[in-house]
């Protein structure tokens, strides 16, 4: 009697592990099916820059000082309550401009969240973090974009004006040769939820930096061609 006692025992006990191990697999199947796998792509953009007022037109119909990255979900289910924060070093930024105005003769600087760009101001609490409520699997819609700080494109039109475009000429008139230093990178931080509450967190590296800077054949203004790269780094 004993002995078929504990064979029924044992046999209630392997089964007992084999549903709990099939509960397991199922779940790891639902989450394996729903996964998200956000990424940021990769975006080029061009300009024309007028010589005297140092107006710039940008190419594509994004308003001027905004410029919206792609987020894609190339994963196999949606991505929730996607929280933005953008990162970036102020004093880097400002360093940067500085390098082009050993005199100060420009206003830069930051200062209790705002930044001025000589003749602009920017609100950098205002644009640091943002919301998207969902973003499904490989869909186009307006929520799918990741709108750059304003400030950030400000200051690089301002690098490349002081950098390039008013280099100061020399006898021959042709523009001193001077060093450029790189322009600061900026990070996006991205949390978001799974479907089944589980939370997850990525973090993108961009890079904003000068591919061309052409004359425009007839007039007196340049044509600045940019890329924003972008890649993935670890959190």
């Amino acid at each position: 009697m004993d002995i078929v006692a504990a064979i029924t025992a044992l046999a209630a006990l392997v089964t007992s592990l084999a549903s709990l191990f099939m509960i397991f697999e199922m779940k790891r199947q639902r989450t394996a099916t729903s996964k998200p796998i956000l990424k940021v792509l990769t975006k080029s953009r061009s300009a024309t820059v007028k010589n005297e007022s140092k107006t710039w037109l940008w190419d594509d119909n994004e308003a001027s000082h905004f410029t919206k990255l792609r987020l894609v979900n190339f994963g196999t289910g949606p991505a929730l309550n996607v929280e933005v924060e953008w990162d970036i070093e102020l004093e880097s930024l400002v360093s940067v401009l500085k390098f082009f105005d050993p005199y100060n003769q420009f206003d830069i600087g930051h200062e209790r969240g705002w930044i001025k760009l000589d003749n602009s101001f920017h609100a950098i609490h205002n644009q640091r973090s943002a919301r998207i409520d969902a973003v499904p699997v490989n869909k186009v819609s307006d929520s799918e974009f990741l709108n750059v700080p304003s400030y950030y494109l400000s200051a690089f039109e301002k690098y490349v004006e002081l950098g390039l475009l008013s280099r100061p000429k020399n006898d021959t008139n042709t523009a001193k040769t001077i060093e450029l230093p790189d322009f600061p990178e900026i990070y996006a931080n991205l949390k978001y939820e799974e479907i089944n509450g589980t939370k997850m967190m990525q973090k993108f590296r961009m890079l904003l930096s000068i591919i061309s800077v052409l004359p425009v054949e007839g007039t007196e203004e340049k044509k600045v061609s940019a890329e924003f790269k972008v890649e993935e780094v670890s959190v």
